[in-house]
């Protein structure tokens, strides 16, 4: 099939509208939380006038009522802006870094992190203090590991002094944690865990995108052409690729569907530019990086109709990649129309026109009824995006899209376990994907992953969880079914432990 086939069309019935309300705050991040409800934060916010408050300022969006609820400060402020985030085995939110100061010589970048841990915990719905990292981190990424702790990687460091008088590179943190959830608090923790220095020192551009692959591997993509593996096992880096295209400065990357029983890994790049220092024009080139055996390959892929940088990818219930939003240079001319992208068919076609400009400092979302959530947008300091936007695929508005009536609250690894069904049209494909955790061009936490199962009777199927935690590191997933007509069931929670 070539490639371009279907891109002059819009995929059916989907829409792009915004709510006549606007988020409040600026949201820089944001996380799909096991409750239903959805975080965003934003910190100062890309504005140093609101430095000094420290406010921490958060909010909680209910996609059922619409409701938006503000979430209490800690006591002991930090500003959050430009942290890392991912979710932990029991869903608390687990947030790295932030911002330490702005820079008083310079108007852009130059700033510094700050080495505190925060995490959210959605039960009870406020900010807990963690024990604090060896070093400060400003634009760090976290990763979730097979073991249910949680890489920290790169991220500017906190000496600020130093940053006036050395070259740009030295600036990043080259420290490698691992943050261990069972360990013990400081005496000024209110959680457990806490943060080992891996003696894996790597330098790595900040927000660097991280994808957790099988058999425990953390695969370094994107930014750099260099691609990088580090094996959790024997705490080394080894360099595996180069990509074809070149840098791609806030580009991103997808950790495609892993499908069963192989779960092949195959990492989509795209989008960027090749500078941020001057105006950077962006790319609407695409790449895809497999795995064959020990080896790892990156191969031209169809490119998107439009060149973008702040860009977001998020992966749908049904396995596509919806891209929405960026700019074709710098923060300028930005692009309001959708694609998505099938990695079954390796290709595009347009999603719905959407009409806010989203550009640096916005954020994508899935929902579990298959909607997805965009907000923000921060092209100038100061200047910020409220207006918020829901694109709707087609499926979430058939009557006749599968229902998943009864399903398990937890689940084991390689477990079998019964869903019970309603639908119209034959079911080809179970999958749990792993909630949503954005930031800066890029979502940490997302993965699709594929079940085998059977029809066990003729409303009910019989699935068998991932293997082991190398598929699916342990926590919080959407459970879906899709039938063969490509319509996803709205998703059920379920903890994989």
């Amino acid at each position: 099939m070539d490639y371009m086939e279907g891109m002059g069309a819009v995929a059916g019935g989907d829409e792009c509208a915004h709510v006549p309300y606007n988020s409040q705050i600026l949201p820089v991040h944001a996380a799909m939380l096991h409750t239903g409800k959805l975080l965003y934060f934003s910190g100062s916010g890309n504005n140093n006038r609101n430095f000094p408050r420290k406010s921490m300022a958060a909010r909680l969006w209910d996609p059922a009522t619409g409701q938006i609820e503000a979430v209490p400060v800690h006591r002991e402020q930090r500003d959050l802006f430009c942290a890392g985030h991912c979710f932990l085995p029991d869903g608390k939110l687990l947030v790295a870094g932030g911002t330490a100061g702005y820079p008083i010589l310079f108007p852009y970048g130059f700033l510094s992190g700050i080495p505190d841990t925060f995490l959210f915990d959605p039960e009870s719905g406020r900010w807990l203090k963690g024990s604090s990292m060896s070093e400060g981190r400003w634009y760090p990424t976290c990763a979730a590991l097979p073991d249910g702790s949680a890489l920290v990687l790169s991220g500017w460091r906190d000496h600020l002094p130093w940053k006036i008088v050395v070259p740009p590179f030295l600036m990043i943190n080259r420290r490698v944690e691992r943050w261990d959830p069972t360990a013990g608090p400081d005496s000024e923790s209110e959680t457990t865990g806490r943060w080992e220095d891996l003696k894996a020192d790597h330098h790595s551009a900040y927000y660097p995108r991280l994808h957790v692959v099988p058999p425990g591997e953390v695969l370094k993509v994107g930014r750099e052409p260099e691609t990088f593996v580090f094996n959790l096992e024997s705490r080394r880096w080894r360099r595996v690729a180069t990509s074809r295209g070149g840098p791609r400065v806030y580009g991103t990357s997808v950790l495609l569907p892993l499908e069963p029983p192989d779960y092949d890994v195959r990492v989509m790049i795209l989008g960027g530019a090749a500078s941020e220092f001057l105006t950077g024009r962006a790319t609407n080139s695409v790449e895809i990086l497999r795995r064959d055996g020990t080896a790892y390959t990156w191969s031209d892929a169809p490119p998107m109709s439009f060149p973008r940088l702040h860009i977001s990818a998020t992966l749908l219930l049904d396995g596509r990649v919806l891209v929405t939003g960026g700019a074709r240079e710098d923060n300028s001319n930005p692009v309001f129309e959708t694609e998505l992208f099938d990695p079954a068919k390796g290709t595009w076609r347009f999603g719905a026109t959407c009409h806010v400009p989203r550009l640096y400092h916005s954020v994508s979302i899935l929902l579990p009824d298959g909607r997805v959530w965009s907000g923000g947008g921060n092209p100038h300091p100061g200047d910020e995006e409220l207006r918020i936007e829901i694109y709707t695929p087609g499926y979430t508005k058939d009557p006749d899209r599968p229902k998943i009536h009864e399903s398990p609250r937890t689940i084991e690894y390689g477990q079998g376990f019964e869903i019970r069904f309603q639908s119209v049209a034959r079911i080809i494909k179970a999958a749990l994907l792993r909630p949503s955790s954005a930031t800066h061009s890029f979502n940490a936490d997302q993965r699709w992953v594929g079940l085998v199962f059977q029809l066990s009777e003729a409303d009910r199927i019989r699935a068998i969880s991932p293997p082991t935690s190398d598929q699916a590191p342990p926590g919080w997933y959407l459970l879906t079914l899709v039938d063969e007509q490509d319509r996803p069931a709205e998703a059920h929670w379920v903890h994989l432990s």
